[in-house]
């Protein structure tokens, strides 16, 4: 019955948040004025909608949290495109491993998964 989940992130800036997560490898499937779908691998994951003034802080009601099967190479991404880095893979209690980053509105973005060292 449902197939997919595709929230969409309010900001404020939206060329921004494009950049942001053009840097760690996904890409615009759709554009329209204020609004954009971004997919990996040629599916659409999540929209980015404008609304002036939206801003985040530490306090916020979501945690954006987005699987990898390989947060060695999402970790060197990061430090290629110049992402800042906000907690380091690290390995979790259940076993996966985490690292955060900051978007530029403000999301708290959990990267979690395997490790592949290379």
């Amino acid at each position: 019955m449902f197939t997919r989940l595709q929230p969409v992130l309010f900001v404020a800036d939206l060329d921004a948040e494009i950049a942001f997560y053009q840097a760690l490898g996904f890409e615009i499937e759709h554009r329209e004025l204020g609004f954009v779908g971004l997919a990996f691998e040629g599916r659409i994951l999540f929209g980015l909608q404008q609304r002036d003034g939206a801003t985040f802080d530490v306090g916020q009601p979501l945690i954006w949290q987005i699987g990898t099967s390989d947060i060695d190479a999402v970790h060197e991404r990061c430090l290629q495109t110049g992402l800042a880095v906000h907690q380091v893979p690290e390995l979790a209690a259940w076993g996966e491993w985490l690292m955060r980053l900051r978007s530029p509105n403000g999301y708290q973005i959990i990267i979690e998964g395997e490790r592949h060292a290379h």
